[in-house]
């Protein structure tokens, strides 16, 4: 019912047909597993209908046991399930998972521009008040030059050990 094709059609290696080519690998493992240690679990692609139809994939789980018969032959029994929906959510996850990280990306570069950006015009806004303060361009022109020149100064280098702490 799971795959919508008659039992018959999975009897020999009907199953293993049905099993996606990059997940065979996997699916074989895990038979090795449940063989010699006794149980194992993938997770892995078939596809539903009948062969011809190439886009009716579900994810499945498949819990496995090795089961010895009165004959000492060993055995593999599956139990599956259909895990596609969880398989949905889980590419939406990584999908909004990645979108956040790029975002994020986005905005530390922009404040790394920013912070580049405001700092240039700051240390030159610093370094002229310093100037201007200790009369090394000249002599200032009035006595309220020096404190404006402080005050630009001080207010300079508190915005930027702002930037510096932020």
């Amino acid at each position: 019912r799971l795959l919508s094709v008659r039992p018959a059609d999975l009897a020999a290696d009907g199953l293993f047909r049905r099993v996606h080519i990059g997940d065979r690998p996997a699916y074989l493992s895990a038979i090795s597993a449940a063989l010699h240690e006794g149980g194992s679990r993938v997770e892995y692609r078939l596809r539903c209908g009948d062969d011809q139809d190439t886009d009716g994939w579900i994810w499945v789980e498949s819990h496995m046991r090795c089961l010895a018969d009165e004959t000492g032959t060993d055995a593999v029994v599956t139990v599956t399930r259909d895990i596609s929906e969880r398989k949905q959510h889980e590419a939406e996850l990584e999908h909004l998972r990645a979108e956040s990280e790029a975002a994020n990306l986005a905005k530390t570069r922009f404040l790394a521009n920013m912070s580049h950006e405001l700092r240039t015009p700051l240390n030159a806004v610093i370094g002229f008040a310093s100037m201007i303060r200790g009369e090394m361009v000249g002599p200032r022109g009035t006595p309220r030059d020096a404190e404006y020149a402080g005050l630009i100064l001080n207010s300079g280098e508190h915005r930027l050990a702002l930037m510096n702490d932020a």
